[in-house]
């Protein structure tokens, strides 16, 4: 307390009464400077004890626990994603509004307010509304591919490359809604990048085509852009009680085109002279 003592006396105003006051009036100005003493040192004895206080180790209260944020008033709790966590929500709350009202109605704006979050959130992970949607198209198609390799062989026939196509597709289409086909077939800002994936789809197939059926490279990748496009639309002739039958009319269709088109295109097989 030495250097609040100090203080007081050196506190010009405090002084300033003793100086100029009349002998009567010095035990009163005497009296008024004990009582502010008294009131000075009583907020400092206050100050002191909140900074003790402070300074004290006591557990947090469990709304201050480092999990969570929120206002402690109003209670509430919300998981503190990291930036991969945070990343794939932004992508899952984007993939819903594709699902319920089309590519187009993505925006920064849309996606932040579904997370809960503030707009400027969203550019930590991305520069802008089409980086976001590239984001989840790719995605997606990968999730594709990554499961069409785990279940399907190398050397499996045409016809089981069709089969487990198509059940990918429907089953696609079971668990997301129309997610992956408004992206693969979207004509807006995802044109270029499904356009792309088609290109690259539709190659695979004319490699496995010339490969299978010895089609010339054009006329493989004729049939491979039927096949393309097909088992898009397949989607369109599903009724959901004969999901296997439709699978088998387009595979019998796509074989005996196939054949037909060896017939007609694929050069003679040359004979080995012993």
């Amino acid at each position: 307390m030495r250097g609040l003592t100090l203080a007081i006396g050196t506190d010009l105003r405090l002084a300033r009464p003793i100086a100029t006051a009349k002998p009567r009036g010095v035990l009163r100005s005497v009296a008024r400077l004990r009582a502010d003493d008294r009131r000075l040192f009583a907020g400092a004895e206050k100050r002191i004890t909140i900074r003790r206080l402070s300074r004290a180790a006591i557990s947090p209260a469990p709304f201050l626990d480092s999990r969570h944020i929120g206002s402690p008033r109003q209670g509430v709790k919300q998981t503190r994603l990291k930036g991969a966590e945070r990343r794939t929500r932004f992508l899952d709350a984007a993939a819903e509004i594709v699902v319920e009202d089309g590519v187009s109605a993505v925006t920064m704006d849309g996606v932040a307010a579904r997370c809960g979050v503030a707009k400027s959130l969203g550019y930590r992970y991305f520069k802008d509304r089409d980086d976001l949607l590239g984001a989840l198209f790719d995605r997606e198609m990968q999730a594709y591919v990554d499961h069409a390799r785990e279940n399907m062989k190398p050397d499996a026939r045409l016809e089981d490359w069709i089969r487990g196509g198509c059940r990918q597709w429907f089953r696609l289409a079971d668990e997301q809604g129309q997610l992956f086909t408004r992206l693969a077939g979207d004509n807006g800002p995802l044109a270029s990048r499904a356009r792309a994936a088609q290109r690259a789809t539709a190659q695979g197939w004319a490699a496995g085509l010339q490969a299978a059926y010895r089609l010339p490279q054009r006329q493989a990748e004729h049939m491979a852009w039927f096949i393309v496009s097909g088992a898009a639309g397949i989607l369109s002739a599903r009724n959901g009680e004969d999901d296997e039958a439709l699978i088998e009319t387009l595979v019998v269709s796509v074989v005996a085109a196939c054949e037909a088109l060896r017939a007609k295109y694929a050069p003679p097989r040359t004979k080995n002279i012993a």
